[in-house]
Parts: structure tokens; C-alpha cells; sequence
């Protein structure tokens, strides 16, 4: 057990970093918006510092057309500063056929706007546009008043660099993250706990390494003129977050070299039997791969656009702040997955397998209820993750993190068609839970919002495995104690449900409350699995 208690331990950890940096990107816009105006209100008009607080804010900056060979893109309702703080933006889509040079031109009928920024919606510019550094004049050829004052801004070719780099960096990664897959499943099924978690380890460490070497020490370090020149060979403040994804690539590489004795021992002989089996065998649960996608991220894209156009994107940053909360349950379900599943094929020709993975789903259960519980009981706490504009949807919380938790016992219940080699069935249940995910999506987002697209995730969910358990019965037998996991979830969701009901007056109480809760599932949780839990770590 102490093996896959490492697997476990790396893997979470793993996932726990890079869920870090999605919540911290979630957020991004707003903080960024406000260090901007902080910048503006302090007259520090700073290039590079602009430059990061602007491009950081980009979702809530108007996208404006641009100028086609047809003739040119007007825009005449967009007003300067809306936020009374100092400055504004505005975005633009690259052209697709790169290089060509655009010219944009603005009328202003009451003198000069100072501090407008034009920022790429897609892709990223190469320097700092501003209005500060452009030539303003009177422009009599234009449909303008004539005491309009014009600025004229072109934004050449070497200047405009529409994020190409991304995509290889993308590729990259993706191609090495491939190419280490084998060689971690074969240390999984190797049992060598120890060096898989070393590795994934320090994967983990690179990456948060070179994330503060290039976004905390290198501006530091330009700043204070502190090793200048050595630095200006590989940093440039223009990259900004992009460092997170050249980190990310660093750290890619470094696990490739790490596990080259596991890709050296490969024997590269094809053996075109076993081949057409694996195939055979792999091929269904590609497809459910990809279903699982569109179970994960339909919900926002429906959202945006099944929402009135003047709150679907305010629908979307709410939706997806909260559900960054219910991602804490995913961490968990993650890491449980690639312990687990090793675990489970090692044991399929034991005897007492069966009895053995209806422990591991019950212990599952419990788990998970323990997560839920947690967050919802100290939800005061946790709801600091996100920014307080984004409280009104904590409501989805809830109905998130069990839905987690059914995706999380789905595939505790997919090893029956894995072991029967019967793959095609989870294609067809993931299927299944995609159409699910767009019929609902569609019904429910223009009728209540994002509260639709939680409902929709809970119910797909919750079918698919169902399905799965009804299914599974037949082809593979597993004497789940259903009654024990209803129980232990049930009390979960009663004492959540109690909690809330009592509207409890101050932050002091709702925490107390909470905590005695919390120690009432815990003590029944002891009552009836201490002797259990005895011999699980004999």
C-alpha cells in the first residue's frame, strides 16, 4: 500500500501545482485591471509594468474590428475610461494572413485621450502600444467634425507577433508529455513508487523554479541592474506570462532526460499482433477521451453564448471562479486515478479482487464526503480562493463537488469493461454523457443561467455512472455495499444541507457549528470503520 500511497502523494501534488496556476489565472483580469489603475493614479507610466497590468486585464477590454481590404472598420460607441481610472483599452484580433501592417485611427472631438492601449485578443504584441508615444493631428480627409483631433497609430509588421510561439511551445510540451507516458505507466506497473515519485517531484519543482526565476527574479533583477547584460541574453519583459509556458516546457524536457533509461530499455520490435489487440482494446477509450472534453468544457462555451449578450461573459468569470473551488474535489479524484488503476489490473487475479474493489469504491466515498464536507462546512474560509465579486455563484459549489464525486466513482466502476476487455462500453456511456451534457446545457443556460450549466454537469454525471453500475453488474459482478456508501454520502449532504438551513448570524458561529458537524461524520465515520481501518494498515 505504501507504494501507491507515493503514487498517490506525487501525482496530487502534481495536479495541485497546476490547478494553482489556473486559479491564479482566473482572477488575473480584475487584479490586473486594478494594478493598472494604481500604476495610472500614480502618474508611473512604466512600459513594462503597463504592459503586464494591461495584457492582464485583456477579457475586459472591447474587441474592435479592423480594417479589411474592403474598406475600413468603424467603431463609434466605445468610450474612453468608462472605469474613471485613468486609462482604457482595446483589443483586436491578429489577421489571419500574417505579416501585413495595420493602421488605426481615432477621433476625439473634446482634445486628446491619453493612456488607450491597443492589446491583441489573440496572440501578443512584441513592444507597447500607447497613445502617449503616437502623433495626434488634424485630419481634414475624414468623416469626423473637423475640430475632431485624430490619432494615427501603425502598428507594423516587426511590431505586431500574433503568438505563433504558444503553438510550438504547446506542441512541444504535448509531444515530450507523450513520450514520457509509457515510461510512467511501465513504472506504475513496475511497482518503483519511489522513482516515479521522484520524478513527478521534481517536475514539480522545476517548474515552480523557473516560474520564480523569470517572473519574480529576472524583473528584480532588471530592475535593480543587478547582472543586466547576462540576463538580456534570455529574458525579455515583453514574453510576460508566457514564461509560465516556457517554464512549463523547461520542466518537460528535464522529466524527458530523466526517464531516458526507461526509454533506452524500450524494445522498439513491433509486434504487430499484440499491436492490432492494443488497438482493438485502446481505440473505445480515445472516444471516450474525447467525450469526456466535451463533458468538462461544453458548459462555459454554451454559457457565452446561450446567455443574453450583455451578461454572458459576467455569467462565465462568475461560473468559472466557482467552479475552480469544486476543482480541489478533482485534485483528489486525479491523483486517486493513477494510483488506483495500476493497483486495480495487479490485483485481477487475486482471489478476493472483487471484495477488495468494493472497498476501495466505499473508502472512495468516504473520501470524497470528507472533501465536501470541508469545503462546504468552512465555506467562509475557502471562499477567500476567489475574488468577492464572484461570491453570488458560490451556490454551484455544491452541486459541482458532487458531481465530481460521481465522475470520481464512474471511474471506480469502469474497471469491469477494462478487465472484460469490453472498452467499447465506456465509449458508448461517455457518448452517452456528452449528448447529456448538450442537450441540457441547451435547455437549461437560457432558463436559469449558470446554475443550468452546474445542474446540467450534476445530472450527466450522475447518469453515466449509474449506467456504468447497472451495466457493470451484468458483465462484471462486484458486490458494492451500496447501503454503506448511500449512508455515508447521504450524511454528508444532510449535515451540509443542515448547516445551511440554520442561517447561523456571524462568521464565529457558521465555523463552530462547522466544526461540531464536521466531528459528528467524523465519529460516526469511526463508529462503524475503526475495525476496518485497523486492518487496512496493519
Amino acid at each position: 500500500m505504501t507504494k501507491y500511497a507515493l503514487h498517490l502523494i506525487a501525482v496530487f501534488l502534481e495536479a495541485t501545482f497546476a490547478v494553482t496556476l489556473t486559479v491564479l489565472a482566473v482572477d488575473a483580469p480584475e487584479v490586473s485591471f486594478r494594478k493598472a489603475a494604481d500604476l495610472a493614479a500614480r502618474h508611473q507610466y512604466d512600459d513594462d509594468a503597463y504592459l503586464v497590468a494591461v495584457q492582464g486585464a485583456l477579457p475586459l477590454y472591447p474587441v474592435v474590428a479592423i480594417s479589411t481590404q474592403e474598406g475600413h472598420a468603424v467603431q463609434s460607441n466605445l468610450i474612453l475610461n468608462r472605469q474613471g481610472m485613468g486609462f482604457d483599452a482595446f483589443r483586436f484580433r491578429a489577421p489571419p494572413d500574417q505579416p501585413r501592417m495595420l493602421l488605426w485611427s481615432f477621433a476625439f472631438p473634446h482634445g486628446p485621450a491619453y493612456h488607450w492601449y491597443i492589446v491583441p485578443a489573440t496572440g501578443r504584441m512584441t513592444g507597447f502600444a500607447s497613445a502617449l508615444d503616437l502623433p495626434s493631428f488634424q485630419y481634414d480627409q475624414c468623416p469626423w467634425p473637423p475640430e475632431s483631433l485624430v490619432t494615427v497609430q501603425v502598428l507594423n509588421t516587426g511590431f505586431l507577433d500574433p503568438g505563433r510561439e504558444y503553438i510550438i511551445w504547446f506542441a512541444i510540451v504535448i509531444a515530450f508529455d507523450a513520450l514520457t507516458t509509457i515510461p510512467f505507466a511501465r513504472l506504475r506497473a513496475q511497482n518503483k513508487a519511489r522513482r516515479f515519485a521522484f520524478i513527478k517531484m521534481a517536475n514539480i519543482f522545476i517548474n515552480v523554479g523557473f516560474n520564480v526565476f523569470f517572473l519574480i527574479l529576472c524583473p528584480l533583477m532588471v530592475k535593480h541592474h543587478i547582472l543586466e547584460g547576462f540576463i538580456s541574453l534570455f529574458y525579455r519583459s515583453s514574453v510576460g506570462v508566457g514564461y509560465i509556458f516556457i517554464a512549463n516546457l523547461l520542466a518537460s524536457i528535464v522529466t524527458l532526460l530523466l526517464l531516458l533509461p526507461e526509454i533506452l530499455d524500450i524494445n522498439l520490435r513491433i509486434d504487430v499482433a499484440l499491436l492490432k489487440r492494443m488497438l482493438w482494446y485502446a481505440f473505445p477509450l480515445l472516444i471516450f477521451g474525447l467525450a469526456g472534453i466535451v463533458n468538462e468544457t461544453m458548459d462555459r462555451i454554451f454559457l457565452k453564448y446561450l446567455s443574453p449578450a450583455d451578461i454572458a461573459m459576467k455569467q462565465v468569470g462568475i461560473y468559472s471562479a466557482c467552479y475552480k473551488i469544486s476543482i480541489m474535489m478533482t485534485i483528489f479524484i486525479q491523483a486517486f486515478k493513477y494510483a488506483a488503476e495500476p493497483f486495480f489490473f495487479s490485483q485481477a487475479k487475486e482471489s478476493n479482487a472483487k471484495h477488495l474493489y468494493a472497498q476501495v469504491m466505499k473508502y472512495f466515498v468516504i473520501a470524497c464526503s470528507l472533501i465536501f464536507l470541508v469545503i462546504m462546512l468552512y465555506m467562509d474560509i475557502v471562499k477567500h480562493f476567489v475574488d468577492k465579486d464572484y461570491y453570488e455563484g458560490l451556490k454551484v459549489v455544491p452541486i459541482l463537488l458532487l458531481a465530481n464525486m460521481f465522475i470520481g466513482m464512474f471511474y471506480n466502476l469502469s474497471i469491469w469493461y477494462k478487465l472484460t476487455n469490453q472498452t467499447r462500453y465506456g465509449a458508448y456511456i461517455s457518448l452517452f454523457g456528452a449528448v447529456l451534457t448538450l442537450i441540457l446545457n441547451y435547455a437549461l443556460i437560457p432558463i436559469i443561467g449558470y446554475m443550468g450549466s452546474a445542474w446540467a454537469t450534476f445530472i450527466c454525471y450522475f447518469s453515466m455512472m449509474v449506467v456504468s453500475f447497472i451495466v457493470g453488474q451484468k458483465y462484471y459482478r462486484v458486490d458494492y455495499n451500496v447501503k454503506a456508501i448511500l449512508g455515508y454520502l447521504g450524511l454528508a449532504v444532510g449535515l451540509y444541507l443542515l448547516h445551511s438551513l440554520l442561517r447561523l448570524p456571524s462568521f464565529a458561529w457558521r465555523i463552530s457549528v462547522g466544526t461540531v458537524f464536521m466531528f459528528i461524520y467524523l465519529l460516526v465515520l469511526f463508529r462503524f470503520e475503526m475495525k476496518n481501518f485497523q486492518k487496512l494498515f496493519k
